[in-house]
């Protein structure tokens, strides 16, 4: 099971090359907070694929 890590979106900006690099290195899953409230999750490409694909959905980006 993947790792989660929630951040808020400012703490984000401040390092999100970093935690791009990490999330595709070791399958971090982001979870981006604005104000406390979820707002998105940046999930490595290939998970994004797999899923895509899991639920017949076309995986071009």
């Amino acid at each position: 099971m993947p790792k989660t890590k929630p951040m808020g979106v400012e703490a984000l900006r401040k390092v999100l090359g970093p935690e791009i690099e990490k999330a595709a290195t070791d399958g971090t899953h982001i979870i981006v907070r604005k104000r406390g409230d979820a707002l998105v999750v940046v999930v490595p490409l290939d998970w994004y694929r797999k899923a895509r694909e899991a639920t017949g959905e076309p995986t071009d980006l």
